[in-house]
């Protein structure tokens, strides 16, 4: 009889949250075979040698701890499942925490903050109330001012500006969820527990109109060079040099600052082409900005025409988030600029590894907005248009709002006109964030474009002023916006590892090379074999957390059991997966996009965080969105 497919693999997948080691292992969650108890200290919780005995250290508040032994009230506890444990804990100062996925707020612009409620029946009394938006209203005001209704459950409300959670890294780990509809809108809602405590909490905020040391804005223009492009290199020129002059030996002139990045399509076997990606000119921070008028003066257009009407603009702007140097900047644009539309995982051609919507995520990760303007050409490109326009929609969106600036018909002035208009409102947001004295770009905002402004703007403040997420609660929120049920207000992360993260890029790419082997059920007995292999070889490297026995220890599905979030591996059956090579196809398309994100992730040290004091580096952590697990 042939053996699961996935089980093993993805089961190497779920020892990231517990691997067997030689040594006591800490105890299983009931019920589970691979997923190990786990606890959450309280605030005043310490450490000590035995139960009742000599006091070891204070505990910080939410420290996470697996649990090796119950008894009489004390928990034995230790910060790592392969190590011996720590000390004891009174089990009155610790929280059962059975996975370790998390919330975070997603930016409050264009929504309202979000009420936390001290029990499931509160927010549900309220989401269901008959003038809720309304209420929520009045809930809010009455929390600002610190009276809240007492009937009402309100124990917190969220800060008015977004947190950075990679300058104020903080924690609300999910202790129990429900899944409904909103009431509003009937879309599926998470309703989950949370509790929360910033892991270092910022010093008291700055006054209100002290935006700390300088608004500074940085745009790159990623631009096709294709032959049919030529006609809008001047224009975008023009622009730009019409922005530069207007703010040229000012304040303003010194806060925005420019990159290009031209791209065309693979070159293999095409060196006509001349270049892939080739980076025109650096991000850097100018007194003159003369030198982007002049490499935007200076592009040209290939020699000779690529194959087909889509280009490599994805790869394009993955270079633009991996290789641009971002630091130092407030505000951070990538302006696509194209007339053809993507080419995706699986095209023809070599290393079209990026899908818009893991691109739209690791973008917004680092906070930078990604804004395509798509010159809808006419001539034979026209029936690619509707393709191109879903891939862009999908890249261009960030904190809720689209982003997505067609031209139709590739109108010349149209193309100027909003062109203009991403700029100026650039510009618009440096001056606003200085309190600078600055003509509008324009009388009329673009609403997609307000919508980003009002997003950097509570961004930019909660980074200025350290907002931190508030203080200890332990409470229950909508996933959903209560009163707009078409809008996230929580999204779901993955605490996770360096050595958990890197053991899944492994995995998946072992995974993915097996996988691309599979033709018939001869190859299917093959891929296990790879894949216990895999297993075995990772297993022989102290720093992959591999259990060599994984074959035999549990089901794939506890991993991602309990959690708000569909594994797309284990929704696709054994035999679906054999029989089935379109659909094998796409997942494996969707996983090599998730492999370059993750390989991002790991040479990114500004997301890791420690959780415990002296951490190794290998058990800092990050908190990886649920979007990026395979």
């Amino acid at each position: 009889m042939s053996r699961p497919v996935l089980r093993a693999t993805a089961f190497g997948l779920a020892l990231l949250l517990g691997p067997v080691t030689a040594t006591a292992a800490p105890l299983l969650v009931e019920g589970k075979q691979t997923v190990y108890q786990r606890v959450l200290t309280r605030p005043g919780a310490i450490l000590t040698t035995t139960p009742d005995g000599e006091v070891l250290r204070r505990l910080d508040p939410f420290e996470p701890l697996y649990v090796f032994e119950r008894t009489d009230g004390w928990l034995h506890v230790g910060h790592v499942a392969s190590g011996a444990p720590g000390g004891w804990v009174a089990a009155s100062h610790v929280v059962d925490w059975r996975q370790n996925i998390v919330a975070a707020f997603t930016n409050p612009a264009n929504r309202s903050r979000q009420v936390i409620f001290s029990d499931l029946d509160g927010l549900r009394a309220h989401m269901n109330g008959e003038s809720v938006a309304d209420q929520h209203l009045g809930l809010l005001a009455a929390a600002d001012a610190g009276a809240p209704p007492e009937e009402a459950g309100v124990i917190s409300v969220e800060p008015p500006e977004h947190i950075d959670i990679r300058d104020n890294f903080y924690i609300m780990p999910i202790l129990d969820f429900v899944q409904d509809f909103h009431p509003l809108s009937f879309q599926t809602n998470i309703m989950m527990q949370v509790a929360s405590l910033p892991l270092n909490p910022p010093e008291p905020a700055a006054p209100a109109d002290d935006a700390g040391d300088g608004f500074d804005a940085g745009v790159v223009f990623v631009i096709d060079t294709t032959t049919s492009m030529l006609p809008y290199f001047d224009v975008m020129r023009r622009q730009v040099q019409d922005m530069v002059e207007r703010i040229d030996g000012s304040e303003l002139g010194k806060q925005v600052d420019f990159g290009v990045v031209a791209f065309r399509d693979d070159i293999a076997g095409r060196p006509d082409l001349e270049y892939r990606i080739r980076e025109i000119l650096p991000l850097e921070k100018r007194d003159d900005q003369s030198p982007v008028v002049e490499a935007l003066a200076d592009l040209r257009e290939a020699r000779a025409s690529t194959v087909g009407f889509n280009e490599d603009s994805l790869s394009a702007v993955a270079y633009a988030l991996d290789e641009i140097d971002w630091s130092g900047f407030d505000g951070r644009f990538v302006v696509l600029v194209t007339d053809a539309g993507p080419k995706l995982p699986g095209t023809d051609g070599a290393g079209y590894e990026n899908r818009p919507e893991d691109l739209q995520a690791a973008a917004e990760a680092q906070q930078i907005a990604l804004l395509p303007v798509h010159l809808k050409t006419g001539g034979g490109a026209g029936g690619n248009h509707d393709f191109a326009s879903a891939q862009y929609r999908s890249l261009g969106r960030y904190a809720g709002s689209e982003l997505y600036f067609p031209i139709e018909n590739g109108d010349p002035a149209a193309f100027a006109a909003q062109t203009q208009s991403i700029i100026g409102f650039i510009r618009d947001q440096a001056a606003r964030a200085e309190g600078l004295d600055n003509d509008p770009a324009s009388e009329e905002v673009d609403p997609q474009l307000a919508a980003l402004g009002a997003a950097i703007q509570l961004q930019y403040l909660g980074q200025a002023r350290g907002t931190a997420a508030p203080d200890l609660f332990d409470g229950w929120i909508s996933g959903l916006a209560v009163d707009d049920g078409t809008r996230q207000a929580v999204n779901f992360r993955l605490l996770v590892t360096r050595n958990e993260l890197a053991t899944m890029a492994d995995l998946v790419e072992q995974f993915m090379q097996a996988s691309a082997r599979i033709e018939s059920d001869n190859d299917l007995e093959s891929f296990h074999g790879e894949i216990r292999a895999a297993i075995l070889r990772m297993s022989q490297d102290p720093n992959r957390l591999v259990d060599p026995g994984a074959e035999e220890l549990g089901d794939a599905m506890e991993f991602l059991e309990d959690l708000p979030y569909q594994s797309v591996l284990l929704r696709t059956s054994q035999e679906r997966w054999l029989s089935n090579p379109g659909e094998r196809q796409v997942v494996l398309d969707g996983l090599t996009s998730k492999l370059r994100s993750y390989r991002r992730w790991l040479t990114s040290p500004e997301v890791w965080q420690p959780l415990f004091p002296d951490a190794p580096d290998s058990e800092w952590v990050t908190a990886l969105p649920v979007e990026f697990l395979p």
